[in-house]
């Protein structure tokens, strides 16, 4: 909708790149709660097959943060309402979830590739040597 908004809307009204539309605050929310929704279930199946607390509660922990951030940077964007002054300010605060997303999708694949694969040689080993 903030394509619109420029271009169809404000068509031909350069300030209106700096002003932000309530969209692109509720957005950022909408996609970490989905993403942390993703991960959090994707760490359940770690939980399942390791047993083990530790690395679903790393994975949930980011999680949290992450949309913590989000919601954090909603506010500030609702209340700098300019991106140009936002973008230039407080990079950091866009930054830090895009990274928590990065290190929790990597925790959850490094523990399921490696448990599975684990799994699947004890198996094979059974199988095959039993």
């Amino acid at each position: 909708s903030w394509i619109y908004y420029l271009m169809v809307t404000n068509f031909g009204n350069p300030a209106a790149v700096t002003a932000t539309p309530w969209t692109v605050e509720v957005a950022g929310v909408v996609q970490s709660l989905v993403g942390a929704i993703v991960q959090s279930f994707n760490a359940c199946r770690v939980w399942r097959l390791t047993k083990k607390i530790i690395w679903p509660s790393l994975a949930w922990s980011g999680s949290a943060v992450r949309v913590i951030f989000n919601v954090f940077t909603a506010y500030v964007i609702a209340h700098t309402n300019n991106v140009i002054i936002f973008s230039q300010e407080y990079t950091w605060v866009i930054v830090v979830p895009m990274a928590l997303a990065l290190l929790v999708d990597i925790l959850n694949l490094a523990t399921l590739t490696w448990y599975l694969s684990r799994m699947q040689s004890e198996l094979d080993q059974w199988v095959f040597h039993g």
